[in-house]
């Protein structure tokens, strides 16, 4: 039998775990497609806005209340802050408003007001509009009221009356990232748990004599288990993704290309990440552990099982020191743009570069450990054995 064969042989035996990851793929995909809504569908479209008002006027408190129409605010004290509402995905937008604002308003002089883009092309493009169709209501409305007062209520109720600006409304649909968040877990689940089936196969005393018996030496060896272990990594890959294309390809649009770099990236990152931990940990309890619990948790607290949204903070801090977290931050970013433009491929490329560390990363580490647990290991079971290289 060669190593190929055992480790076919191993999988076999442990297919039920595939079938499992493959069912539940399924079932969530078939899910999302028979939700999918009317192509004539839309949706309101609610923007978190982080907004700072240095002026602390009644004109910017009427203009902040006019974007809150549309708008979640959160007010962000110091603009050093908006870096971290970023990070954790808490606004779409940021607006500053000048503390000379009321005074230019009432003027007529130019008002620049600064703005901090996001990769949410919808966002901008409401608080731009929004901006400026208050100044020129109110500026208009200078020549017919009596004091500023009468001007502010004025300017207030006509812009209550303006139609479209609040119900600005986008294609309703199916997010598209749930789809690609299902197929990332069961990847990292199926993926560890091959590795993790192979590791201990391989380790147990009566099969590994059996293999050594033969003329291959530990290189090798080593070599056949890592290359067979990868193909069957890669096979999972390209079955779970075709898997969600069959069903929902015409949903992806212009960001398949996008969401498939992405999930190529966090594969590697899921195979490196396998390697080390096999190649550091040789007991099954370590490693169905790790399996069970440790992948599981962090699937969770990440986003990929559940919305983001939903956990605190202090949990989403937890939750950017690992991988999946950064692979799910960028199926949201893809999700929430309607524009790809400079902005959301800077801020795509970043999250991809953390997955590529983390593999890097994962990598050097498993090449420390390899020489000293991996096939160190083995030449020391074909000396006991009695076997050359």
């Amino acid at each position: 039998m060669t190593i190929y064969q055992a480790i076919f042989k191993v999988f076999s035996r442990n297919k039920y775990r595939l079938i499992v990851s493959i069912l539940i793929m399924l079932g969530v995909t078939v899910f999302y497609h028979f939700e999918l809504p009317d192509s004539d569908s839309t949706q309101q479209e609610v923007m978190r806005l982080g907004l700072q008002d240095q002026d602390q006027s009644a004109e910017s408190a009427a203009l902040t209340d006019y974007l809150q129409e549309n708008a979640n605010i959160k007010v962000i004290p110091r603009k050093a802050q908006t870096i971290e509402a970023n990070y954790f995905e808490e606004i779409d937008y940021y607006l500053t408003i000048p503390q000379n604002f009321s005074a230019s308003l009432k003027q007529q002089r130019e008002i620049e007001l600064t703005y901090t883009a996001t990769a949410n092309q919808l966002a901008k493009e409401y608080v731009e509009k929004a901006v400026g169709q208050f100044i020129q209501v109110y500026q208009r409305n200078q020549t017919t009221a009596s004091d500023s007062k009468s001007l502010l209520t004025q300017t207030v109720n006509e812009l209550s009356k303006t139609e479209g600006l609040q119900k600005m409304t986008k294609p309703k649909k199916v997010e598209v990232s749930n789809y690609v968040n299902v197929l990332g877990y069961c990847l990292f689940f199926t993926i560890f748990s091959g590795y993790c089936i192979v590791s201990i196969s391989f380790n147990q005393r009566e099969l590994q004599a059996r293999i050594l018996q033969g003329r291959l030496t530990a290189k090798q060896l080593f070599t056949k288990l890592s290359l067979g272990v990868f193909l069957y990594s890669f096979f999972l890959l390209i079955v779970f993704t075709l898997l969600t294309l069959f069903f929902n390809y015409s949903q992806y649009g212009q960001s398949l290309p996008l969401y498939l770099l992405n999930t190529l990236f966090f594969y590697f990152s899921i195979v490196s990440f396998s390697m080390m931990i096999c190649g550091i940990f040789s007991k099954a309890k370590i490693l169905n552990g790790i399996k069970d619990v440790y992948i599981t948790g962090i699937c969770f607290i990440s986003g990929l099982l559940i919305p983001i949204d939903y956990l605190s903070k202090g949990v989403q801090d937890i939750a950017s020191l690992t991988l999946v977290y950064w692979f799910a931050r960028n199926n949201r970013l893809i999700e929430s743009v309607s524009m790809f433009d400079e902005t959301f491929y800077k801020a795509f490329l970043s999250n991809l570069g953390v997955v590529a560390a983390f593999s890097i990363l994962f990598g050097v580490i498993y090449l420390i450990t390899l020489k000293e647990k991996g096939v160190l290991v083995i030449e020391q079971s074909l000396k006991r054995m009695g076997v050359k290289e």
